[in-house]
């Protein structure tokens, strides 16, 4: 009778390691390609949050701030430029007359109270390009038109644009 030496052999062929290698490849490859996907939309969405966040902050105050206001400071305004300047005449619930101006300085929208500088309006990481402020004249009321485009600094990798508007009466005029 003859006998056969059966030999055991544990592990994997080359050709099993190899696809296995191939299939962990492809799916390395997989994985890292989502996370640079996640990591960009991820940094898209937090520099179009600031600018939003700059926008409505900034437009918010204005427009509150030329609704509640008396008058409008013309010799302190300037109307239709880039950029403009927008001084408004006030009175507290005191009685007390004050002014607030709103104006762009160093790509940044700054407001002043009372001859007093309060801060910027608008984020460091984001850059107003543009701020005009419209006057507009009816026979029953004054308005301000605001128009305002914000953009991220060149400090981000990504670099988004975005324009805002907005319309406020103000109030002691109709």
């Amino acid at each position: 009778m003859i006998k056969y030496n059966k030999i055991r052999t544990k592990g994997f062929t080359l050709v099993e390691t190899i696809v296995y290698l191939a299939l962990f490849v492809v799916l390395l490859v997989g994985i890292i390609n989502s996370v640079l996907i996640l990591t960009s939309s991820y940094r898209n969405v937090r520099v179009a949050r600031s600018i939003e966040s700059s926008a409505i902050n900034t437009m918010d105050r204005i427009i509150r701030e030329v609704r509640n206001a008396e008058s409008i400071d013309y010799s302190q305004s300037n109307f239709g430029i880039n950029p403009s300047a927008l001084s408004l005449n006030t009175v507290d619930e005191l009685g007390n007359t004050g002014t607030v101006r709103f104006y762009v300085q160093g790509n940044r929208v700054f407001l002043q109270e009372n001859g007093v500088l309060s801060g910027p309006l608008t984020n460091a990481n984001v850059t107003v390009s543009s701020l005009i402020f419209r006057n507009i004249v009816s026979t029953s009321s004054t308005a301000v038109k605001i128009e305002m485009s914000i953009s991220s600094t060149s400090t981000n990798s990504v670099f988004i644009t975005r324009d805002f508007q907005g319309t406020a009466v103000i109030r002691g005029s109709y």
